[in-house]
């Protein structure tokens, strides 16, 4: 029988990676792992498209390729029923499949504003409103579970699906030091304490590339709205800038125009522009001021995307 390969990302910012590679894991899967590198244009979708609709993480098993995260986790549940992937009971299996799917299609707005990046502190990070409405909703999921299920796991005494989901969301919650209820913060450091996720991280403390546009357009975007009087500034994947009125949120992904995020209810200007050659990285916001009447409006008027 052949070893499976996983195909991943970036174990410092890649998500769905670690969602894959988490569930390959709990099911004890033999397998070797493919790291796709930072230029290759599937990593970048998964860190500046913020999708869980691209290639990767992606299994090859027994001649059977399958991606998608959710997908990889109904093949290992087929393949391993009794890992415990899914809770036995058909109620809580229900449960577990629901809230995975919440994690896999939902909270938009906490991926654009808190995307993960595990090497990074962020202390008295300031949460924007619509995130903070999806971290209540996840505080609410897991309150609910550990209720339910006796903890100290979502769906009780051994960690399964739903943890491997909400496993990236924990490490974005320590990043960006964000208080929780006691029973959801010390669920943060149960799931923390798990071999595998410590190998995780431990890899992804160690991993040597950096790609600076996730560490550079989100400071800049947050330096640019807490300036009173000044143009909200976005940088996307393209290069391009999403411009706007300061005290209005940057919120969820944007795929039609390819940029990580939206300007939400402005009232009349927002540009979307592209300044060849420049790079945010290293640049406070007064040297991006200048750059601002340069750019070459390429739409106005309304939200873009």
């Amino acid at each position: 029988m052949t070893k499976a390969v996983l195909t991943i990302s970036s174990k410092n910012y890649g998500a769905w990676a670690l969602r894959g590679w988490l569930m390959a894991k709990l099911v004890e899967l033999d397998f070797s792992e493919q790291v796709i590198s930072p230029d290759d244009p599937a990593m970048r979708a998964e860190m500046l498209l913020l999708s869980s609709s691209i290639r990767v993480p992606a299994l090859h098993h027994n001649g059977i390729d399958v991606w998608d995260t959710l997908a990889i986790a109904e093949y290992l549940h087929e393949i391993r029923p009794d890992a415990g992937l899914l809770p036995a009971d058909p109620v809580a299996r229900s449960h577990c499949r629901s809230i995975c799917g919440e994690m896999h299609s939902g909270f938009g707005a906490l991926r654009s504003s808190l995307p993960m990046n595990i090497k990074a502190r962020s202390p008295g990070f300031k949460v924007w409103s619509r995130a903070q409405v999806d971290i209540d909703r996840i505080s609410t999921i897991w309150s609910e579970c550990l209720f339910r299920y006796g903890g100290p796991y979502l769906f009780g005494a051994r960690p399964c699906m739903a943890d491997a989901m909400f496993a990236p969301v924990v490490t974005r919650f320590i990043t960006y030091d964000i208080a929780l209820d006691p029973a959801c913060a010390a669920y943060c450091q149960t799931l923390l304490a798990l071999p595998a996720l410590q190998q995780w991280i431990e890899a992804a403390i160690a991993e040597p590339e950096e790609i600076d546009e996730l560490d550079a357009e989100f400071s800049t975007a947050r330096v640019a709205v807490r300036k009173a009087k000044r143009p909200a500034v976005w940088w996307t994947a393209g290069r391009r800038f999403l411009v706007g009125v300061v005290g209005f949120e940057l919120t969820t992904p944007c795929t039609p125009c390819k940029c990580a995020t939206r300007l939400r209810y402005t009232p009349k200007t927002v540009i979307v522009g592209r300044k060849p050659g420049f790079s945010p990285g290293g640049q406070n916001f007064s040297d991006l001021e200048q750059f601002l009447p340069d750019l070459a409006p390429v739409r106005a008027g309304g939200n873009r995307g």
